[in-house]
């Protein structure tokens, strides 16, 4: 297993992993096939590290926030800061090569999500929806106002976060890739808001965080056919939760007084919970697919 990391990342690194944490759950799309490496951020050393499942094999890649891979498994996307108050969607080959800026805006972005064809990605500039080509950044298209959007891994959707009217501080809504077919699709009570975190790798239902009013963050999954919501057993945490790509684990953060602590249990919530791969303070980890077979 990874040793525990006990020290706080480099200032840039430490300050965007302290906005993202404040201020809400983090999208990722979760693509099927076999289990691979988890890339995650080690508050150690506030690099992106990538091992297998089975805590050996750690890799040192470079400096930012591990967010999705590709779907082929070839690249990470994920999140650099550029200052204390800005980041840059980047891309970076598995094995830690040809890492390059797909935006230079002067807002932070989103955490990035690819879609099914690995061709284009999906963040937020300036408080917009925005997919752009994910090798280059360019031929952005507008879609919506919102943040933390996520590809279906399966179906031509998007998933994001859009605040409602008072008193309602927003939801999860979702819509098609060229920003048509807008709808709700959750429905959070009173000052609740309900915030997408990952799509189950057949993309049939999404699990996302409740942040209710009262400061406690729950996970539940929703279907995307028939909006039906549904709890998650007492063992998933209530932060950052996305799926195996065989569909049968939930990675999940919990409070503790140092900080999110990320633990797994079974893709339905329930008992028993076992150590992240990553280390306990191993931040917005993703799980690359390989190829079934």
């Amino acid at each position: 297993m990874v040793r525990l990391r006990d020290r706080r990342p480099a200032l840039g690194v430490f300050a965007l992993l302290t906005a993202l944490a404040l201020c809400c759950s983090s999208a990722f799309a979760t693509f099927a096939g076999k289990n691979g490496r988890m890339a995650f951020t080690d508050d150690q050393d506030g690099r992106i590290h990538t091992i297998l499942p089975d805590g050996t094999g750690e890799r040192t890649l470079v400096p930012g926030v591990a967010t999705t891979w590709s779907p082929n498994g070839r690249w990470i996307a994920g999140l650099q800061s550029r200052s204390r108050f800005n980041s840059d969607v980047f891309v970076v080959r598995a094995n830690g090569t040809d890492a390059h800026a797909l935006t230079h805006d002067r807002s932070p972005e989103d955490p990035p999500s690819y879609s099914p064809s690995g061709k284009r990605i999906v963040t937020v500039v300036e408080d917009q929806v925005v997919t752009m080509r994910s090798s280059n950044g360019t031929h952005r298209r507008l879609l919506d106002k919102g943040i933390w959007p996520l590809y279906s891994p399966t179906q031509n959707l998007i998933a994001y976060y859009r605040t409602g009217d008072n008193p309602n501080p927003g939801a999860v809504w979702i819509m098609r890739a060229d920003g048509s077919g807008k709808h709700r699709l959750t429905d959070p009570h009173g000052q609740d808001a309900d915030l997408p975190s990952d799509f189950s790798p057949d993309g049939r239902k999404l699990v996302f965080s409740r942040a209710q009013d009262t400061g406690v963050w729950t996970s539940y999954t929703v279907s995307i056919a028939t909006g039906l919501v549904h709890r998650l057993g007492r063992c998933a945490g209530g932060y950052w939760a996305k799926f195996s790509p065989d569909g049968k684990y939930l990675l999940s953060g919990f409070p503790s007084p140092n900080g999110i602590v990320m633990k797994l249990t079974r893709a339905d919530g329930s008992c028993p919970t076992s150590p992240a791969p990553g280390g306990p303070y191993g931040y917005f980890t993703a799980w690359q697919a390989l190829p079934a077979g």
